[in-house]
């Protein structure tokens, strides 16, 4: 207690000591706030970047689900040309119905047939190759539009040679077609 009575509250070294303290507290408070701002600009950055970051994969997310939906409607046109295409090239070599369609079409056009005559087959890698010979007459514009059928079938069928005679005494053309037709 000695002690204390010496010091006085008035006395310069208490009033030196309250400063210090006064100092160091407010010293002591600045640097928390700046290390707290300071941390908290930081979270803010990071959870700045990391929202960007979440926009923009939102944004990617949405650019590849439009890709999905054009490459599903990409692969469905795809797989129903593989069907058709399927359809058109048959496994087993059914010319008889083949050559019922073209006669059919034929009658319709008023044409005449004089020769069918299957030539040898190819075999190819995938596929097996199916020629004949054809001869038939009739009208130019009807001609045309059997060669359109023949065309629009559904086997598939490749015209490799043609010709086309007109007679001199009538209306009437001939043609002269090799064709073929296919089978896996």
């Amino acid at each position: 207690m000695r002690v204390l009575r010496g010091l006085r509250h008035d006395s310069p070294n208490i009033k030196a000591l309250d400063r210090i303290c006064i100092l160091a507290v407010i010293g002591i408070l600045c640097a928390g706030g700046y290390t707290s701002v300071r941390q908290a600009g930081h979270k803010h950055r990071q959870v700045r970047q990391e929202n960007e970051l979440l926009a923009k994969k939102a944004k990617d997310l949405v650019v590849t689900e439009k890709c999905l939906q054009r490459l599903n409607i990409l692969l469905e046109s795809t797989k129903t040309e593989l069907q058709e295409l399927d359809a058109s090239i048959p496994d087993s070599d059914n010319v008889g119905e083949l050559l019922k369609e073209m006669d059919l079409s034929m009658r319709e056009r008023r044409i005449v047939l004089v020769s069918v005559q299957p030539l040898p087959t190819v075999q190819e890698e995938l596929y097996m190759k199916i020629p004949f010979h054809l001869i038939f007459k009739g009208s130019f514009g009807n001609i045309c539009r059997l060669l359109q059928d023949l065309e629009s079938m559904k086997r598939t069928m490749v015209m490799e040679k043609m010709s086309i005679f007109k007679s001199p005494t009538s209306q009437e053309c001939t043609v002269d077609l090799t064709a073929s037709v296919f089978q896996r």
